[in-house]
């Protein structure tokens, strides 16, 4: 088996229509043979995919990082330990390395790795090459599961399992002897790290306040015991820009309970 990156963006070609080579040899050039696992994955379907934020061409040829990629300077090292000599088609393609998987060159460049920023993101596809990253994929892949409505297990498709096993758990986790809850994902000490807790609060926090704000139990019953504290506590998830619309809502929700 390979990498774990290598593995979760297999499974999720193969989710999107692919069939995946993993791992095949790829000859730089005299001097540079290559070995075996050279090119981490060669993809191929009947047709291309369209993922909303960007098209996948029918065909692809992916270098894969387990790690992230937060430089340009990161990037210009992967591309021109592989991508470069991809481009050069006097190696790829007259020795008949790609042109025995491909029908045509223009196949897409994709970089498979942990995360990335925006701006590496950019960068790289002015060269030619787009970044996925296991975020992306690993979202895509509960958007699969939960609009599917299947809760049948995919025997080869591992990570799929995973995050199935995961959100059945989070919804059905009361009933279960084992509790799964989110406390167990984030590993955040809220009175010990408020540097990851903001930042973790300024991505999540309108989400969880719809969360309780929503909730038949437990939110009244706080609001109901101090009705100001739980006021400020909701506020502090809130950037300063959503503020005016949280207090208009809790307060006509505190109306209801006076």
């Amino acid at each position: 088996m390979a990498d774990p990156t290598t593995e979760l963006a297999k499974e999720f070609l193969e989710f999107q229509g692919y069939i995946v080579k993993k791992e095949s040899k790829f000859i730089k050039n005299k001097e540079l043979k290559g070995t075996a696992g050279d090119i981490d994955i060669i993809a191929i379907s009947s047709k291309g995919v369209d993922l909303g934020e960007f098209k996948l061409k029918r065909e692809i040829v992916a270098e894969v990082k387990s790690w992230k990629v937060m430089t340009k300077e990161q990037f210009n090292e992967i591309y021109d330990d592989k991508f470069k000599y991809i481009n050069n088609y006097k190696i790829s393609w007259r020795q008949e390395q790609l042109k025995k998987y491909f029908s045509s060159k223009k196949f897409d460049r994709i970089l498979f790795c942990g995360a990335t920023t925006d701006e590496v993101y950019e960068y790289a596809l002015k060269k030619g090459v787009r970044i996925i990253t296991s975020g992306f994929i690993i979202k895509k892949l509960c958007d699969i599961f939960t609009e599917s409505g299947k809760r049948t297990y995919y025997p080869e498709a591992y990570n799929f399992d995973l995050i199935r096993t995961i959100i059945d758990y989070l919804l059905h986790s009361h009933k279960f002897k084992d509790k799964l809850t989110l406390k167990d994902f984030i590993w955040i000490k809220p009175d010990e790290e408020p540097q990851y807790r903001n930042k973790f609060n300024k991505l999540n926090g309108e989400f969880m306040a719809d969360f309780l704000y929503y909730d038949n139990e437990n939110l009244i019953s706080l609001m109901r015991e101090d009705p100001e504290w739980f006021l400020n506590e909701i506020l502090n998830i809130w950037e300063k820009k959503n503020k005016k619309q949280l207090i208009k809502r809790l307060q006509k929700k505190l109306k209801k309970l006076s």
